[in-house]
């Protein structure tokens, strides 16, 4: 699977907020593969949204909704995250990504 790996991707969590918005971490870069394509999904709240990036990531990734993410010079944040099996344990993430632009 690490030859699918050939994407570098930067993501920089959301810490919170503060009363000027929202409070970003610390920026990391990893390897995974971005898919660039309209998909509908549906977020933590159950509302329908479109992703416009499809991210697949090691299972030891950190991230979470809401996390900014940037790839092939697009940025977005992140909708939903899924954490898919091979059989008997977590295989990879696949993390949806909207709001996209660049």
């Amino acid at each position: 699977m690490l030859h699918l790996l050939n994407d570098e991707i930067t993501i920089t969590p959301q810490e919170g907020y503060s009363a000027y918005g929202p409070v970003k971490g610390q920026a990391v870069t990893v390897r995974g593969r971005v898919e660039i394509e309209d998909n509908l999904v549906v977020d933590a709240d159950g509302s329908q949204k479109v992703s416009e990036m499809r991210l697949f990531l090691r299972p030891g990734v950190s991230i979470s909704r809401g996390d900014l993410v940037e790839a092939h010079g697009r940025k977005g944040y992140v909708i939903s995250i899924a954490l898919r099996k091979g059989f008997n344990n977590v295989h990879h993430q696949q993390v949806e990504v909207g709001g996209v632009n660049g």
